[in-house]
């Protein structure tokens, strides 16, 4: 069911508030995830488990290029190894 669009202004800083009523049918998430496809910009409420740790962030670690799938199993691999 389609809800009719909101329009929310874009801070200096680029901080938009998520309506309150998403934010009350996702639950006690403090953390999102976003996801670009084109000029869409879908926003999805996301677990992080606490002692959990983000092995690779292609923002932080390659300028938001990604990388090939055997270099995140190597990765992966050797962060289970340890």
């Amino acid at each position: 069911m389609a809800k009719t669009p909101t329009i929310r202004r874009i801070t200096s800083k680029g901080q938009v508030t998520l309506p309150a009523s998403w934010r009350a049918r996702m639950g006690n998430h403090d953390t999102i995830v976003f996801v670009e496809r084109g000029n869409i910009l879908e926003v999805h409420p996301a677990e992080i488990v606490v002692g959990e740790e983000v092995l690779f962030d292609a923002v932080r670690d390659t300028k938001g290029v990604g990388i090939p799938v055997s270099k995140l199993i190597t990765a992966l691999k050797k962060d289970l190894a340890q």
